[in-house]
C-alpha cells in the first residue's frame, strides 16, 4: 500500500542538535529505530563502532531532509485546498449578503465602511472585517441569508463557544495569496462600497489558479532518500542490495531494513513493524479485545493494525531505482 503525505513533526527538529546527540551519546540514548539501525551496521554487517556512528549521522541527515520535503509538500497541499475553499466561501458569502433584507444589509455596510475608512490594510485588519461581519450578523438571528453566512464563517466548539474559524483559514493561506487579497481590499473605496463587494473582491483575489489534482504520494521523496542512503553505504564499502529467499516472503535485505528504520525514525517514529514480539502481542490483544463490543458491532470494527505498523516505507522498487544510479554488477547480492 502506498504511503500518502501527512505532517511530519520531527521535520521541525534541529538537525545540528540531532547530529551532536548522535555523535556524543551512546546508542542506547538514541531514538529507538536509529538504535536498531546501528545494531544492523555493527552486529550484522561487521562495521566498526566509529564507522557505524558516522554512517548513522549521515543517514539521519538524509532522512531529515526527506521528512522536511514531505512536510513542505503536505503544507503546500493544505494551502492549495484552503485557497480554493476560501474562494468559494467568499463568493457564497457575497451572494448571501446581496439577498439579505435592506435594513440588515444597510447596517452591515455602515459598520464595514466605518471600519475601512482611513485604515491601513493588513492581516489584522482583514480579521477585524471578519469579526465585525459576524458581530452584525448575530444581531439578526431571523435573517435566513445571515444564518447561512454564519454557518460558513463560524463553528461551535465542544464547550458551545462560537469561533470565527474563517480567520484561521485565511491566516493559513500562502503569503502571496494573503498579499493579493490585502492589495485588493486596499483599493476598495468609494460610494459603492458594500459588504458584498468586499467579499466578492476577496473571492476574486484567490481565483487566479484553480488547483489541479494534488499528488499526495510520498514515494518520490522516499526514492531520493534511499538513493542517498545507498551512496552512504557505498562510501563504507557496503552493498546497498535487495534480496529474496524462496519460502521466506517477509525476508528483507539488511540495507532494506536499515533504510526503512532510518526513514521511519523521522517519518513514522511510533511504528512497531520492526519490533516483531511487540507487534505480535498487540495483534493478539486487538483480536482478544473485540469481544467487549456488541456482536452486531464486531463486523464493523477492523481488527487489522494501522498501516504505519504493517506497511514499510521502503519497498524493492525504491531500492531498484536507487541501484540504477550505480554500477549494477557491484550491487547484486543473493
Amino acid at each position: 500500500m502506498r504511503k500518502r503525505v501527512s505532517a511530519v513533526p520531527l521535520a521541525q527538529s534541529n538537525r545540528d542538535q540531532l547530529r551532536l546527540r548522535l555523535k556524543h551519546s551512546s546508542p542506547e540514548k538514541w531514538p529507538r529505530l536509529l538504535e536498531k539501525a546501528f545494531e544492523i551496521l555493527v552486529c550484522e554487517l561487521g562495521l566498526g563502532e566509529q564507522a557505524a556512528r558516522s554512517t548513522i549521522i549521515a543517514s539521519a541527515a538524509a532522512a531529515h531532509t526527506c521528512s522536511c520535503k514531505i512536510n513542505f509538500h503536505s503544507l503546500r497541499n493544505v494551502q492549495l485546498q484552503n485557497r480554493w475553499k476560501l474562494h468559494n466561501q467568499f463568493a457564497r458569502i457575497a451572494r448571501c449578503l446581496v439577498r439579505a433584507s435592506v435594513a440588515p444589509r444597510k447596517r452591515l455596510n455602515e459598520q464595514l465602511c466605518t471600519l475601512i475608512h482611513g485604515r491601513f490594510v493588513d492581516l489584522e485588519f482583514v480579521e477585524e472585517i471578519f469579526e465585525t461581519t459576524v458581530m452584525v450578523l448575530r444581531e439578526y438571528p431571523a435573517e435566513e441569508s445571515f444564518k447561512t453566512v454564519l454557518g460558513i464563517m463560524t463553528h461551535s466548539n465542544s464547550d458551545g463557544d462560537e469561533l470565527v474559524v474563517i480567520k484561521n483559514d485565511f491566516s493559513g493561506l500562502m503569503a502571496e495569496d494573503q498579499q493579493k487579497a490585502i492589495a485588493v481590499l486596499s483599493k476598495v473605496t468609494g460610494n459603492d462600497l458594500s459588504a458584498s463587494l468586499i467579499y466578492y473582491e476577496l473571492s476574486s483575489a484567490l481565483d487566479d489558479r484553480k488547483p489541479k489534482r494534488i499528488d499526495t504520494l510520498i514515494h518520490p521523496f522516499i526514492e531520493e532518500a534511499v538513493a542517498d542512503l545507498a551512496l552512504i553505504f557505498l562510501n563504507q564499502d557496503l552493498r546497498p542490495s535487495r534480496a529474496r529467499i524462496d519460502g521466506k516472503l517477509k525476508y528483507k535485505s539488511r540495507f532494506h531494513c536499515f533504510a526503512d528504520l532510518v526513514l521511519a525514525a523521522f517519518i513514522e517514529p511510533s511504528t512497531l513493524r520492526h519490533d516483531e514480539e511487540v507487534l505480535n502481542d498487540l495483534t493478539i490483544k486487538t483480536y482478544a479485545n473485540c469481544h467487549i463490543f456488541p456482536a452486531d458491532a464486531r463486523n464493523l470494527i477492523s481488527r487489522a493494525l494501522g498501516q504505519a505498523h504493517t506497511s514499510w516505507l521502503v519497498n524493492e522498487s525504491h531500492i531498484r531505482k536507487a541501484q540504477h544510479n550505480f554500477n549494477k554488477s557491484t550491487l547484486d547480492s543473493p
